[in-house]
């Protein structure tokens, strides 16, 4: 009983998994569908041993089915942290395709506002200036995160080819990774913050 309620445990776990993995943001269909299928497989492998524990008929065979669902155990618990990883990282990912598309309809409306031509709407070259700044160092923020993330990418390709011998030690560099994108993030939105406070504030 206590062999099957393991097994169980692992499934439990494997399900709730799949349920992040379907309601995270910012992760492409092909590798949720990857991983979907990989968490299906383990499924299936530990109900199937959880099926077969029953038929034990010694003491002997129980033990060989406890080692062999604890070695199992051991090659699969990559995946839960490259699902976790992939999450956090989907997170990051999404917050960042939003950023982009906000700094490049700034960027637009700036250039609409550089080009006008009547006194009582056109921004002196200095105040220019101060949003060309802010622009700027935005998007060198938002360059910086995607650095951070693909940092993050190799780590959690690391996982997946099973080069971290403690998957969670992996994951916590991960999260430190993904942790460093958000702050660059963070700050280029405050950049493009002060870029809108310029554009409606009045000139002196």
């Amino acid at each position: 009983e206590m062999l099957q309620a393991r097994d169980e445990v692992v499934i439990s776990y494997l399900d709730l998994l799949e349920k992040r993995l379907e309601e995270a943001k910012g992760v492409s269909d092909a590798r949720q569908e990857g991983l979907t299928l990989r968490i299906n497989e383990e499924k299936g492998w530990f109900s199937d041993h959880k099926e077969r524990v029953p038929s034990a008929g010694t003491l002997e065979d129980l033990v060989d089915d406890s080692d062999e669902a604890k070695e199992r155990f051991t090659l699969v618990e990559p995946l839960f942290y490259e699902i976790l990883s992939t999450v956090s990282g989907g997170r990051v990912t999404d917050f960042g395709d939003r950023l982009s598309e906000v700094l490049s309809g700034i960027v637009v409306k700036v250039d609409e506002i550089r080009s006008e031509t009547r006194d009582e709407y056109k921004f002196s070259e200095r105040k220019l200036q101060i949003i060309d700044r802010w622009i700027f160092e935005s998007g060198n923020r938002i360059i910086r995160s995607e650095e951070k993330q693909r940092e993050a990418d190799l780590l959690i390709s690391q996982l997946i080819l099973g080069r971290q011998q403690r998957p969670v030690l992996g994951y916590n560099t991960i999260l430190l990774r993904l942790g460093e994108s958000q702050l660059f993030l963070g700050e280029a939105s405050s950049f493009l913050k002060e870029v809108i406070r310029e554009v409606k504030t009045a000139e002196d």
